[in-house]
């Protein structure tokens, strides 16, 4: 068997597609798990690079495998770290007003600014997924019985 310069393309491809899709999904989860293996009293410990290699891992082949987009996935993951500063604010002025006390070295809001950020990132990445009710009681919505 000869292999073609493009199925060497195409493998090149595939490699980089997971690996891209790899690195953001440990952008993401690393932090996610550190942090709530912080509040639970460090159960994980070290097991923490192994449980984010793995949902690495999981997550890129079913990225490659099943085609996903590239701009949208990219998207999510930009819009994710571009908020969560200003989701750290918000969850610490919110706290704040409430008279919350967060102790020095406290992961709690850290941990809510990112998940917000990802929800957000989420919500406006895939939005034509998501059925978010309307004030009007969908009065316009296109689901409503005719």
């Amino acid at each position: 068997m000869e292999r073609t310069g493009h199925d060497v393309r195409s493998a090149l491809d595939t490699a980089a597609d997971f690996a891209l899709a790899f690195l953001g999904i440990v952008v993401i989860a690393f932090p996610t798990t550190a942090l709530a293996d912080g509040i639970l009293g460090d159960p994980l410990g070290r097991g923490v690079l192994g449980l984010t290699a793995v949902v690495g891992v999981l997550g890129a082949s079913l990225f490659v495998r099943r085609g996903w987009s590239h701009s949208s996935f990219g998207g999510l993951i930009g819009i994710t770290v571009c908020t969560m500063p200003f989701w750290l604010l918000g969850v610490g002025g919110m706290m704040s007003l409430l008279g919350i006390d967060a102790p020095a070295g406290s992961r709690e809001p850290f941990l809510l600014a990112l998940l917000f950020g990802l929800a957000t990132g989420y919500i406006r990445v895939y939005s034509d997924r998501v059925d978010l009710p309307t004030l009007d009681g969908h009065e316009d919505s296109t689901d409503a019985a005719s």
